[in-house]
Formats: structure tokens, sequence, C-alpha cells
């Protein structure tokens, strides 16, 4: 299982909202994540200030990651080991 850290995100650039709300992923993005015409994603918003798209075949994989940390997150709040997983 993937472990995500600061260093696993990355700056691509700057990118401007169209007439129609339609933002262009920049061309590394999209080659990097292999991002075609007409794929779909799940897109989020938290606080009205962070976007975040995923692809629906990826999604099962984010949740798993996130129940792992989740489930570590607890342990610690109830004063268990933090056991290397």
């Amino acid at each position: 299982m993937a472990h995500f850290s600061p260093n696993d995100f990355k700056f691509y650039g700057l990118t401007t909202a169209g007439e129609r709300g339609q933002i262009v992923i920049p061309k590394e993005v999209r080659a990097a994540m292999k991002i075609s015409p007409r794929d779909k994603f799940f897109v989020f918003a938290h606080d009205d200030e962070i976007i975040a798209m995923i692809k629906p075949e990826k999604f099962n994989s984010l949740i798993k990651e996130m129940t792992g940390v989740l489930k570590k997150i607890k342990r610690i709040k109830a004063g268990g080991q933090n056991k290397k997983d």
C-alpha cells in the first residue's frame, strides 16, 4: 500500500478557469497521470479552497490508504503504540 507524504505532491504551474468554468489540466499532469479525453473523475472540494480529482478506478486504493491513516490516528489518540504497518 502506498503512503502519502508532502514529497508526493508536485506543483505543475498555474491554470485559469474559462468563461464556462472549464479548467485546463496542464499537459505534464495529463501525461504523468495518463489522462485521456473522456476520462471520468470524482471531484471533491474542501472548505471552498481545495479541489481534488481522482479517477474512479483509483478511488478504492485511496479509501484503503485513508482508512489505514485513520486507524493509526485512532490508536495514537487511544494511547496505543504507533507501530509501522
